[in-house]
């Protein structure tokens, strides 16, 4: 039997000595028993002669030899005191099974983890004393990560941290980590999903704090236009170059459409994003639209933009006219590459939610940096997906955040944002987010990014995006449900080994001996990782050990009142009938989209 296995039929303890402790407890839980008993007998009946000792361990003896007499009053109480002391063990036995069969396997690994000063960095009291540094007079420490589960102690993640989290399919990521983290958050918080259940569980309780935008483009969670944005507004506000936000935001369309394992072409992928990055470029700083780019990048020849960029940016006229010059062919391919990329410009409902009118408020991201608002980003995966709109969104508002932050004291917000990235790797996919972890802590922007695999990362950011983004964030959590060897097999490695004591008993005609022997044994083993329990995590932070976890969902935690009526409130079976919205948006025609309104 190897280590691994002797450590989970009995935890270490050789059989002899478990049978020996289990038959000296027994012998004094009847000997406290028979003293209860003789004793109350002597209450219910004073005429008895007196005890000829006091002492718990030798009154059975007395009575087994006979110089206590047994009266029926004491075999009452005694069967009385059988009776109450089966009953509390029973109920003590079933609190103690009910609480560990769900997780009596993995929870035997939490002594050989992470435990008492280790974890001093990511108590309350560390977290407070950050936010106190840092002048974050939010009330709110941080970020409630769980509780250890061995010891019971809360954790939380400062106000300076950013988060990874990996949580495969039902296994409790979005009642666990994103909502509780979205409920807490103290001022400006984003959220990302490709379901209702996030939005729905939380707007009410984030609506007592600020206004609640809902970006619903694909109507999953059924919310009418009543704000638009101007995605060009990206390219013209804030202090960096408009030439590299123009390109940035082409990036963030090429990006988002690219299929998972896709190969990209080395000559028409790069030139048809950088062509898009100039005719955006040529529509924002014109007063243009997004119409405009469309109807451009379907007309090859169209010079319109180039001269539009002539006056200040003769180097980005200079590109269009290049490609314009191509042999028709290379034109082609790369025109239609540059195409791909805004084609969600023809889904009706898209161009609704960008486009003002029978007086929508403007989303401005600069304003919401500000405020204590939260916008909720909703998309959904795969074909005629809006995730580049959503991408799009989350960095305008991120890259104004960070705006803020550098005109603020200390080079920081001086109310944290809160920025819950849930399946992100599917509804945003932001190429520069593996870059930002390093430095958005230190701006006072708390990205929390949820995949449900480390393969969906990959396929979002590529292996080199997806280990950095893992090893700049200073928390990382693994909550179950990943099945890939490779990544199992590193986290595995990250938590490390242990030395547990076997012992082998043998018996002979000369007595009977024990013999001890240590050896090095996984703590968690891949297989171990891979079936992780819901309830249980691994929390692998900066500067400590691994350790696991018990994260708190939010029927847990101190908003479930508030969590209830707000899910009640805007479940769908509740909600009246919605009109039917005309399939042709109602917006100006194509060329007047945006037009006079690009900061």
């Amino acid at each position: 039997m190897s280590a691994t296995e002797r450590r989970r039929s009995n935890g270490g303890i050789d059989p002899g000595q478990l049978a020996v402790g289990a038959g000296l407890g027994l012998l004094l839980l009847l000997g406290a028993g028979l003293w209860v008993a003789v004793h109350l007998g002597r209450l219910f009946d004073p005429a008895q002669s007196p005890l000829p000792t006091e002492n718990p361990v030798a009154l059975p003896i007395y009575l087994v030899r006979g110089m206590v007499p047994m009266t029926a009053a004491d075999l009452v109480c005694l069967g009385l005191v059988g009776v109450l002391a089966g009953a509390v063990c029973a109920l003590a036995a079933r609190a103690v099974l009910r609480r560990r069969k769900p997780n009596r396997h993995v929870d035997k690994a939490a002594p050989h983890m992470a435990r008492g000063r280790e974890l001093d960095r990511y108590t309350r009291a560390a977290a407070a004393a950050v936010a106190a540094r840092l002048g974050a007079a939010t009330g709110i420490p941080g970020v409630f990560l769980g509780h250890t589960v061995a010891g019971r102690r809360e954790l939380w993640a400062d106000w300076e941290s950013t988060e990874v989290d990996i949580w495969g399919p039902r296994t409790g990521k979005t009642t666990s980590r994103a909502i509780p983290a979205l409920l807490d958050a103290p001022g400006a918080a984003i959220a990302t999903t490709n379901r209702r259940d996030l939005v729905d569980a939380t707007r009410d309780v984030r609506a007592a704090r600020g206004t609640v935008w809902v970006f619903d483009p694909q109507d999953i969670v059924g919310e009418l236009p009543s704000f638009f944005w101007n995605p060009l507004t990206y390219i013209t506000s804030g202090p960096a170059d408009p030439v590299v936000k123009a390109q940035q935001l082409a990036g963030i369309f090429a990006a988002s459409i690219a299929p998972p394992d896709s190969k990209a072409d080395r000559f028409f992928d790069p030139k048809g994003q950088a062509l898009l990055g100039h005719l955006l470029l040529a529509a924002a700083v014109s007063g243009r639209s997004m119409a405009d780019v469309y109807r451009w990048v379907n007309r090859e020849i169209d010079t319109e933009p180039a001269r539009l960029l002539d006056a200040t940016y003769r180097a980005s006229a200079d590109f269009v006219r290049g490609i314009i010059g191509s042999p028709d062919k290379q034109r082609g391919g790369i025109y239609a590459t540059a195409e791909l990329c805004i084609t969600w410009m023809t889904n009706p409902s898209a161009v609704r939610w960008l486009s003002g009118g029978s007086g929508r408020t403007e989303f401005a991201p600069g304003r919401f940096a500000h405020s204590t608002d939260t916008l909720y980003l909703v998309s959904r995966e795969g074909r005629g997906t809006l995730g580049p709109l959503t991408a799009a969104l989350t960095a305008a508002v991120c890259e104004a955040a960070e705006h803020v932050a550098t005109r603020s004291p200390h080079g920081r917000l001086p109310v944290p944002l809160v920025a819950v990235l849930d399946e992100a790797a599917n509804v945003c996919r932001w190429p520069e987010l593996p870059d930002l972890f390093s430095h958005y802590g230190g701006r006072g922007i708390y990205l929390l990014v949820i995949l449900q695999s480390w393969r969906q990362g990959e396929d979002a950011w590529g292996h080199r995006g997806m280990a950095k983004m893992w090893s700049a964030a200073t928390v990382r959590i693994y909550g179950g449900g990943d099945t890939e060897v490779p990544f199992l097999d590193e986290l595995r490695r990250l938590i490390g080994q242990y030395r547990p004591q076997s012992t082998s008993a043998t018996s002979s005609r000369s007595g009977r001996s024990v013999n001890y022997s240590e050896e090095r044994d996984d703590v968690l083993d891949v297989a171990d990782l891979s079936a992780l329990q819901r309830g249980r995590a691994v929390l692998i932070g900066s500067g400590a050990r691994p350790v696991l976890i018990a994260p708190r969902p939010w029927s847990m935690g101190p908003h479930r009142a508030a969590v209830e009526a707000s899910r009640a409130a805007h479940d769908p079976a509740a909600q009246p009938a919605r009109p039917v919205l005309n399939p042709e948006p109602d917006v100006p025609p194509a060329g007047a989209l945006f037009r006079g309104r690009t900061s």
